[in-house]
């Protein structure tokens, strides 16, 4: 397990999909799910306030969306830290985008569940992994910002 400050989290993820991942870009939702697994076990972060479950937590959402740069369909996974003493989280996204089609949205907390096998569990019976398993996607991305 690696512990690094929240300025480098993002770097630290870019890094660790350059090493590990066939030109640094997920292109599936299982990659998605289990990468982020992954980086959420092996990546801590300092200075997280709470305990674990409140502090560093994985969110996983889907919808269709338009952030300005054209309409599509989402399936994320966004990991998500409060600092000590701050009140806005960070959320550091991991992001596929597919043509728009029709889905309802969804999301989902990792500490909504008792084990993150049961979260992945549920992930894997909702209509949004199903239709984008079939899928291919447009676009990944990554992104890491202060909410």
């Amino acid at each position: 397990m690696k512990k690094i400050t929240l300025k480098k989290v993002e770097n630290a993820y870019k890094k660790w999909l350059e090493k590990n991942v066939n030109n640094g870009q997920l292109s599936n939702v299982d990659e998605i799910i289990n990468v982020s697994l992954i980086l959420f076990q092996e990546i801590k972060v300092k200075g997280i306030a709470g305990d674990a479950e409140d502090g560093d937590m994985l969110l996983f959402q889907y919808g269709l969306y338009d952030w300005g740069k054209g309409r599509f369909f989402e399936f994320d996974i966004t990991r998500q830290f409060i600092k000590q003493n701050e009140d806005e989280p960070y959320q550091l996204s991991m992001t596929l985008l597919f043509e728009p089609t029709n889905c309802e949205s969804y999301n989902c907390w990792s500490n909504d569940f008792d084990e993150l096998e049961q979260w992945v569990k549920n992930i894997k019976e909702t209509e949004g992994y199903k239709l984008a398993k079939n899928l291919m996607f447009k676009k990944f991305e990554i992104s890491f910002e202060q909410c």
